[in-house]
């Protein structure tokens, strides 16, 4: 990466003048301010330099785990929740686009209603039938008589 800069020049004579003998009268005399500006090129590693641009304006599925942490799929699952609640879901192809302050307003809203509303499961039993239930499963039920 090259950096263009402006920089103020001043050149000295001493090298070029045997008499100036580097004395404080020769340098005042020999120094001298060449006015106007040059144009210097440095180069540097790009790890010297933190770039930072400003937070999109729209979320897509292909920016929202860079942006935000949430995974490609956990978003796409979200939006139907988010469009119910009021949310503008806007689709370009099979690009789902929503604006990132509404989004991200909502998650926390939502987020907050959520874990308010969720008890813990009373144990393993209980939670291994509420997953299967969301998967459309149910625990088959033993019939009296063992064969």
């Amino acid at each position: 990466m090259t950096v263009t800069a402006k920089a103020s020049l001043t050149t000295s004579t001493r090298a070029l003048d045997p008499g100036g003998g580097g004395g404080a009268a020769g340098r005042h005399a020999s120094d001298r301010h060449l006015g106007g500006e040059a144009v210097v090129s440095l180069r540097m590693p790009l790890d010297a330099f933190a770039v930072t641009a400003p937070l999109p304006q729209m979320l897509s599925q292909k920016n929202v785990e860079a942006i935000l942490g949430v995974p490609r799929r956990a978003f796409l699952e979200a939006l139907p929740q988010f469009r119910r609640a009021g949310g503008v879901v806007s689709a370009l192809g099979k690009l789902r686009l929503v604006d990132r302050v509404e989004f991200v307003a909502w998650l926390r809203a939502d987020s907050s209603s959520r874990l308010a509303a969720l008890s813990p499961p009373a144990s393993a039993a209980e939670e291994a039938d509420d997953l299967l239930r969301e998967l459309g499963f149910g625990r088959a039920r033993a019939t009296g008589a063992a064969r």
